[in-house]
């Protein structure tokens, strides 16, 4: 029976499984029906989005053509394991550890009461709270007005950034800060140099030369085959392929008369 092999790696800036097995029609058929699947030229392996689901899916879709080699995926997992920052586990149990004074439980309350009265949703209470004891709790040996901002750049790097959390809670943390340290007075904080995370950008997720020419080879109709080439060659919209069809938003250009219709003639003799 063939094998397939199942690993794990990071591609386009998110995980991904990846299923190597040697060209066969019948596994490539299969492969095309998972969830979500594509060709990478660059890992020269054909990759779905990495998650229990999908290995679940896999497992499904393989289990009575294939046997299925997974040693290489656990071994990921297990150097996953081993090479997982220090920094996460030991804030976990510290976290627990840590407490804060009176006197900022009383600031925190204050800043919810604040934000009520504001009329800011439960949820948007909630996060700001949560993000804002979290903050406090990492400096939990500092007063609140003796925060800085270097601080803040601290909490971003060792905490945030390290324990790789993303941009938007970062947003709401920085949301949480400013929010809070304007409703307060003689601090060391200045609200105005806070700077907010940049929005990641992503790059776009376009087909391989090899998935274009699995598709343009899917039909046999040469009349289709020209129909997708000249829709790929040419990025038109589907509508647009239509002979005759003007495209929508388009109209005719302005000085080309109309053509002329004639008036069908009557068969009386005349």
């Amino acid at each position: 029976m063939k094998t397939i092999k199942l690993d794990k790696s990071i591609h386009r800036g998110g995980e991904v499984v990846l299923i190597h097995f040697p060209h066969d029609q019948l596994l490539g058929e299969a492969v095309r029906k998972i969830t979500n699947v594509r060709w990478s030229k660059s890992l020269k392996s054909w990759y779905a989005p990495y998650s229990i689901a999908m290995l679940n899916e896999i497992k499904i879709l393989f289990d009575t053509i294939a046997l299925i080699d997974a040693s290489m995926l656990k071994e990921t997992i297990a150097k996953e394991n081993l090479s997982a920052t220090p920094d996460s586990y030991r804030d976990e149990m510290t976290n627990k550890e840590k407490k804060l004074s009176d006197a900022t439980l009383k600031q925190i309350e204050k800043f919810i009461n604040w934000l009520h009265s504001r009329r800011y949703s439960e949820n948007t209470v909630k996060t700001y709270s949560e993000a804002l004891k979290a903050f406090l709790l990492y400096f939990h040996t500092k007063s609140i007005l003796e925060i800085t901002n270097d601080d803040l750049i601290e909490f971003n790097n060792k905490h945030i950034l390290s324990n790789k959390f993303s941009a938007s809670y970062q947003n709401q943390v920085v949301n949480a800060i400013k929010l809070f340290y304007r409703t307060m007075q003689n601090i060391k904080m200045d609200v105005e140099l806070i700077h907010r995370p940049k929005n990641p950008k992503l790059l776009p997720n376009v087909l391989s030369k090899e998935e274009i020419k699995s598709i343009l080879d899917a039909t046999q109709n040469i009349k289709h085959r020209a129909m997708l080439s000249l829709i790929y060659a040419c990025g038109l919209r589907c509508g647009e392929l239509w002979p005759g069809r003007q495209p929508a938003g388009r109209r005719p250009r302005s000085g080309h008369a109309r053509p002329h219709r004639e008036r069908p003639r009557s068969r009386g003799t005349g």
